[in-house]
C-alpha cells in the first residue's frame, strides 16, 4: 500500500457524499478502486467499437458509464482508505486513455476537427512532458489538482455534448460544444502551467 495523500477536492466532495450514500453502501468489499480502473480500461475499446459503427447512443452510453465509474473509483479509494502505487498509475491511464481515444475518433465526424486534435495535441504534450520530467528528476507522481480534475469534467462533458449532438443534430448544440472546447483549451494550458509549477516545487 501506498500512504495517502490524497485529499478530497471541492469537485470530489458532493460526488463522494453522492456516492457514499448510495453505491458504496451495498458494494461487496471484494471490489476495489483498481478494478473499477481495470474495468474502465475494458470499456474503451467497447466506447470506440460503437462509434466505429456509428451506435452513437450506445457509445455515449458507455463513455458515460466509464467516466461514472471514475468518480466511483475514487470515492471507493477514500472512503475504504484503499491507496496502492498501482492505482496511482492506472487511475490517470484510463482517464487519458478514454479521453484521448475517444476525442480522436469524435475528430473524425466533427465539422470543426482542428479544436477538437488541438485538445488531444495538447494533452498528448502534457503526457511527454511530465513523462519526461518525472523520468529525468525522479520525482514522484502528483496527485491530481483541482484543475486537473476540472480539466477531465470540462473534456468529458463536451464529449458527451458532441455524441448527443450526432443523435440529435441540434444547431445549437453544435455551437454549445465548440465554446466547451474553446474553454477546454484554456484550462489545458492553466492546468500544465500549474502542475509544472507544483512539479518545481517538490
Amino acid at each position: 500500500m501506498a500512504k495517502s495523500n490524497i485529499n478530497n477536492s471541492r469537485i470530489d466532495q458532493p460526488l463522494d457524499s453522492f456516492w457514499r450514500a448510495t453505491l458504496i453502501k451495498i458494494l461487496p468489499g471484494w471490489i476495489t478502486p483498481d478494478g473499477l480502473s481495470l474495468l474502465r480500461l475494458i470499456l474503451i475499446p467497447a466506447v470506440l467499437l460503437a462509434f466505429a459503427f456509428s451506435n452513437f447512443l450506445l457509445a455515449v452510453i458507455l463513455f458515460a458509464l466509464a467516466a461514472l465509474l471514475d468518480s466511483l473509483d475514487g470515492a471507493l479509494s477514500r472512503q475504504r482508505n484503499i491507496h496502492t502505487s498501482w492505482g496511482l498509475i492506472i487511475d490517470p491511464l484510463a482517464d487519458k486513455l478514454l479521453i484521448m481515444m475517444t476525442v480522436l475518433y469524435l475528430a473524425l465526424v466533427f465539422p470543426v476537427p482542428g479544436l477538437i486534435l488541438s485538445v488531444f495535441g495538447l494533452e498528448m504534450l502534457q503526457l511527454l512532458g511530465t513523462a519526461i520530467v518525472l523520468g529525468v528528476s525522479n520525482k514522484p507522481i502528483l496527485k491530481a489538482s483541482t484543475f486537473g480534475k476540472s480539466k477531465m469534467l470540462l473534456i468529458s462533458v463536451t464529449v458527451v455534448l458532441i455524441f448527443i449532438w450526432l443523435i440529435l443534430a441540434w444547431p445549437w448544440l453544435l455551437t454549445l460544444t465548440i465554446i466547451c472546447l474553446f474553454l477546454t483549451l484554456i484550462l489545458q494550458v492553466v492546468t500544465c502551467l500549474h502542475y509544472l509549477y507544483r512539479l518545481a516545487k517538490k
